[in-house]
């Protein structure tokens, strides 16, 4: 068996669970959306009430409870806000995990093929950017995403930035795991995705790019 073959049950369940997971982040920030603009009302709402009217003794008791109860609204949402949010930001980082997971394996089948990526094929996969080596420092920084972008691995994220392959800043949050980032500028949305990527770079004889 090929070292796809040999993987495949782990990468197809990497992929299953990142793509279901990016259905559900979407769906708790929905939830997080809505949640916010209820506080907001609710927050308006609270500090719209007036309490220095005029008010009789009965008027001004009700008054006051009506207050206490939006003020307890109000607590709660914030509390509820801020659960959902760090539900997001855990579920966000595992998504993110899972990615630097596919892209270990991908490199490990570059370093069994070939030892190290620069004994393997120069495949292109953007018309620029060597295949092999984005997969190999896309991984390293995924394993070390805590530093910042230096050496070979800023290389290859400046080489992407500059074909319009990333989506953020390279100094915009350094120290953050772009893994899923990485995946998304490959087009490996699939395992059908990356097995056809791999295939080629795996190959004794591949084609000159993709």
């Amino acid at each position: 068996m090929s070292y796809l073959e040999d993987t495949r049950y782990a990468t197809e369940a990497l992929f299953r669970i990142i793509n279901e997971g990016t259905c559900q982040l979407a769906e708790k920030q929905v939830q997080l959306n809505n949640l916010q603009e209820k506080f907001r009302v609710l927050y308006q709402r609270f500090q719209s009430m007036d309490l220095t009217e005029d008010f009789s003794d009965p008027q001004l008791m009700h008054a006051g409870t009506q207050a206490h109860a939006a003020y307890e609204d109000v607590a709660s949402l914030q509390e509820n806000i801020a659960e959902l949010q760090r539900e997001i930001a855990d579920r966000e980082f595992a998504r993110r995990a899972l990615s630097g997971a596919i892209l270990q394996i991908a490199k490990q089948g570059i370093d069994s093929m070939w030892g190290k990526y620069d004994n393997a094929p120069k495949v292109l996969w953007n018309g620029k950017t060597h295949l092999a080596q984005t997969v190999w420092e896309a991984r390293n920084q995924s394993m070390h995403y805590e530093q910042p972008l230096c050496g070979k691995i800023r290389d290859v994220f400046e080489a992407l930035a500059a074909v319009g392959c990333l989506d953020f800043e390279l100094d915009e949050q350094p120290y953050k795991n772009r893994a899923l980032e990485i995946l998304a500028a490959l087009g490996w949305q699939t395992n059908a995705d990356y097995e056809r990527d791999m295939t080629v770079l795996l190959a004794k004889h591949p084609c000159p790019d993709l």
